[in-house]
């Protein structure tokens, strides 16, 4: 099982708003709204370059693997974070049609080794595979399949972007506060 990678955004801009000339409260908000839009950010580009790097549902993968918590107004810091699931993904969330063939199970880009796809009693289907174990009744248990995630690799180019995105947002919340949009 893989890390499981988490992004902690946190924007100081007491230094950057000082000779503006904003009160406290207002320079909060600022911070704030930042924080906000970059976890914001940050949360839609981890779901969608892990989505793409497995070969999953990018809609399911952002429901189920990533978490994302904003900063909030009564908190004294404002800190927003990003979480990132690194449990293996189930073969029913990824794209495409489960399709048996005479070595195993193609689903999308993935290929399982000797698994056949089934259709459980309450309607689930999924690929799965036989265990080399079999149980007191003689019967191998079936096991369903995975594809590993691994979103440590994608953390830099992740957080470069959203380094790149704080000065902008940050020009674009103190134009709205200062009232010139």
């Amino acid at each position: 099982m893989a890390l499981a990678p988490k992004l902690s955004v946190t924007v100081d801009t007491r230094a950057a708003l000082k000779g503006i000339g904003l009160k406290p409260r207002q320079v909060a908000r600022v911070n704030r709204l930042v924080v906000n839009k970059i976890v914001a950010l940050i949360h839609k580009d981890a779901g969608g370059r892990l989505a793409r790097a497995t070969g999953t549902n990018i809609g399911g993968f952002r429901r189920v693997r990533t978490l994302k918590r904003n900063a909030k107004a009564k908190q004294r810091q404002q800190v927003g974070s990003v979480w990132v699931g690194g449990n293996a993904i189930r073969s029913h969330w990824l794209k495409g049609k489960a399709v048996d063939t005479s070595g195993g199970t193609r689903v999308g880009k993935h290929f399982f080794a000797d698994a056949f796809v089934a259709t459980m009693s309450n309607g689930y289907t999924g690929v799965f595979k036989r265990s080399q174990e079999r149980t007191r009744t003689g019967k191998a248990r079936l096991i369903e399949q995975d594809v590993p995630v691994d979103g440590m690799e994608l953390l830099d180019a992740i957080t470069a972007k959203a380094g790149k995105q704080i000065e902008p947002v940050l020009r674009i919340e103190i134009k709205k506060i200062l009232g010139k949009i």
